[in-house]
């Protein structure tokens, strides 16, 4: 059909504008129909944390044989899994010149996605534009279906005298390392004195570490946890949950929580341990362990817990461990402290 419509258009001296790019978006200077289904079936998910995307064009386009085009997301999984909507302040800055790109070769057309620049999903793709000033408009596109690695790059001419481009892009997608936080301790030993009073500091049975661990992946950051806190255990006896839904109490078991679940906790805790306290302002204390429990999710923390912990009272109690990746150090957090004396 569309090539009946071409050839009458070509006999006719003049091809609509409109039917040329109608024509180019089932062509290769346009993106193929079939360009949103590359990868659908090998699709990886992207990387927990900040994400650096490293992409590559793989087709012709104006000033150089290959182009590349690089950028940070922040919480990449998080920022980008909204089905629809305005993604560009996930986009990371440079601190000195406000781009959010870099490219190569350093002239390449594609750093104008930085110039009057935004980024959004829509349809299922991430879609990042830039408008040089209205000589010409430039265009990165990437699929969800292909976990955000595969897509294309095109550039409209309105005034610069290059012509339309147009490349296929796959990227790759590396997780960018937190910068190490000399504050999570100082944060966890912050929040433990809200369960402290004038005349009665509480009693702490739970070491709060930290733990020293070798590996960066929670999962095995809890694995190291239980063999330095629980060592007269078999660490193969507990049971470990990488989405833990809530904190669980005398069982043999140590999971990953959301902050969201991780603040329910912390909250919970404060104003049970608080009912019924004279001269304590527990809403207070509460509106505190939350600015600091803020100022840990904002350095980067894992939370989780550990069910195989007892207070001072030999009774079961909820403990919050706090999880550096960057420093590779566990805090255990006891949040119902207990005496029997």
């Amino acid at each position: 059909m569309w090539a009946r419509s071409l050839l009458a258009a070509a006999r006719m001296k003049t091809a609509p504008i409109a039917l040329v790019f109608a024509a180019c978006a089932l062509a290769a200077c346009g993106g193929s129909s079939t360009d949103s289904q590359e990868g659908n079936a090998t699709a990886k998910k992207l990387p927990a944390g900040d994400v650096r995307f490293e992409c590559k064009t793989s087709g012709k386009f104006y000033g150089a044989k290959t182009h590349t085009v690089s950028f940070t997301v922040l919480n990449a999984q998080k920022a980008l899994s909204k089905s629809k909507g305005d993604v560009y302040s996930a986009f990371v800055q440079d601190e000195d010149d406000y781009s959010v790109v870099s490219v190569s070769p350093s002239n390449s057309k594609l750093a104008a996605l930085d110039e009057n620049g935004g980024a959004r999903i829509s349809n299922g793709k991430l879609i990042m534009e830039g408008d040089s000033d209205g000589f010409f408009l430039v265009e990165l596109v990437l699929y969800r279906n292909s976990g955000f690695s595969k897509g294309y790059v095109s550039l409209t001419d309105t005034g610069e005298g290059i012509g339309d481009q147009y490349s296929k892009i796959s990227c790759t997608h590396t997780k960018v390392a937190p910068q190490p936080s000399a504050e999570a301790g100082e944060l966890v030993g912050s929040l433990m004195e809200v369960w402290d009073t004038p005349d009665y500091d509480a009693p702490r049975r739970v070491d709060p570490g930290p733990y020293s661990t070798g590996s960066d992946d929670p999962m095995e950051m809890l694995k190291d946890y239980v063999a330095e806190a629980h060592s007269d255990d078999d660490p193969d006896d507990f049971k470990y949950l990488e989405e833990g839904g809530g904190f669980t109490s005398d069982e043999m078991t140590l999971g990953l929580v959301s902050y969201d679940v991780a603040l329910a906790q912390v909250q919970g805790s404060i104003e049970f341990y608080f009912d019924n306290w004279e001269d304590v302002d527990a809403e207070q204390r509460e509106k505190d362990a939350t600015e600091l429990m803020e100022k840990l999710r904002d350095e980067d923390v894992v939370f989780g817990f550990d069910g195989w912990e007892q207070s001072g009272c030999a009774a079961p109690v909820n403990v919050m461990l706090v999880l550096s990746p960057s420093e590779k150090k566990v805090w255990a957090v006891e949040l119902e402290p207990c005496s029997e004396s």
